[in-house]
């Protein structure tokens, strides 16, 4: 084959790039935040001014586009969830899912029932 497209990763690394500023910006203009620029010059990172709060949000904004199967740019649905990742990560704060109405409803089911002592499955009721 005489034709071949080098350095592809590179390639994905930009637009992995040019996502993450593209959706940077747009969480700070939504919150209205301000970033600073420390002692080097470099403006700080949109995840140490963001809130619970924003990152709740967003995190809905997945979850609906998710849901409705509505249309999200593959690269800017992935540093959306790399920006939140990235702050729970620094701020201790765990991601719980959501629960569903329906999951509150279905009873739960007691540890060690699906396994018998001897560690095959149940398949049967012992009456």
């Amino acid at each position: 084959m005489a034709f071949e497209v080098y350095k592809m990763g590179k390639l994905s690394d930009r637009l992995e790039e040019e996502a993450y500023q593209w959706v940077s910006y747009q969480i700070q203009e939504t919150y209205g935040l301000e970033l600073t620029k420390n002692e080097y010059g470099y403006e700080q990172d949109v995840v140490e001014v963001m809130t619970e709060v924003h990152v709740n949000e967003i995190e809905e904004y997945l979850e609906e586009t998710y849901k409705e199967k509505s249309w999200i740019e593959p690269y800017a649905n992935t540093a959306l969830n790399s920006i939140v990742d990235r702050w729970r990560d620094e701020n201790d704060s765990p991601w719980e899912p959501p629960v569903s109405e329906v999951d509150k409803l279905t009873p739960k089911k007691e540890d060690g029932d699906e396994i018998m002592p001897d560690g095959y499955p149940k398949t049967f009721k012992v009456t």
